[in-house]
């Protein structure tokens, strides 16, 4: 009977998601999202449609992956080390947001301007044995509440492997 649910509910997450299953993580991407040319294992992003023919920014989420600084180093020392270096990259820095989880990791919620567009980030760190996994989704500022709201089941079915 498991079995049954288990196949049931596959089908059901993969009618409503594309599934990316590589050799290290694996996360169900939003239905329609495309994946940005030039992904490989280590750096792949998955855009958004645009929201009409005016649309000039595509929301997004971008999976990196890197060999972490020690084994098992903590995910606080890296986030530290990412929210003091943020602000020499994105104009009017603002974090809004952290997060400590399970298992060393944690995400951060900021804003800022990037490119000529209000922006606002969710992002997680996670690192496991020797790597550092850092998955993001990026939003126009304006957009951010209504599109965390959709895809924030996505962005928690990440699993590193």
């Amino acid at each position: 009977m498991r079995y049954l649910i288990l196949i049931f509910s596959l089908l059901v997450l993969k009618s409503h998601a594309n599934s990316v299953d590589s050799l290290g993580y694996s996360i169900s991407i939003p239905e329609g999202w495309k994946v940005k040319e030039g992904c490989n294992e280590s750096d792949c992003s998955y855009l958004a449609p645009q929201d009409n023919n005016q649309d000039t920014f595509l929301e997004n989420i971008n999976i990196t992956v890197a060999d972490a600084p020690a084994k098992n180093y903590p995910v606080k020392k890296y986030s530290d080390f990412s929210i003091g270096y943020l602000p020499s990259v994105i104009d009017h820095f603002d974090l809004l947001e952290r997060k400590v989880l399970p298992n060393n990791a944690e995400y951060i919620i900021y804003k800022g301007e990037k490119s000529g567009y209000p922006q606002t980030w969710k992002q997680y760190y996670f690192i496991k044995g020797l790597k550092l996994y850092i998955l993001t989704f990026t939003a126009e500022t304006s957009r951010f509440e209504e599109y965390i709201a959709k895809i924030q089941d996505n962005l928690d079915s990440f699993k590193i492997k």
